[in-house]
């Protein structure tokens, strides 16, 4: 994964709650269901939607609505330690 994509699951894991990750899919035009329905935990479930993101060349979309929604919040896990994938 690279950088960008750690920073965007550390954000999504430690600054989104699960109902603020399911609307900002749906602010994506994603539902949801397609994209976290196994994931469990918060880590889980930010590893599945940037996953989603990048297959679909989309990460970039991603980044800006989480840029949008917790100004700062890259820019402050870029510098973080990288937050580990979950085991497949």
């Amino acid at each position: 994964m690279t950088e960008a994509a750690q920073a965007v699951a550390r954000v999504l894991t430690d600054r989104f709650n699960r109902a603020e990750r399911e609307v900002l899919l749906r602010e994506l035009g994603v539902s949801p269901e397609d994209v976290i329905l196994r994931a469990d935990t918060a880590g889980e479930q930010a590893w599945a939607i940037v996953a989603y993101f990048e297959h679909r060349a989309r990460l970039d979309d991603l980044a800006a609505a989480v840029r949008h929604a917790r100004p700062g919040a890259l820019a402050a896990a870029s510098t973080a330690p990288p937050t580990p994938a979950p085991a497949p």
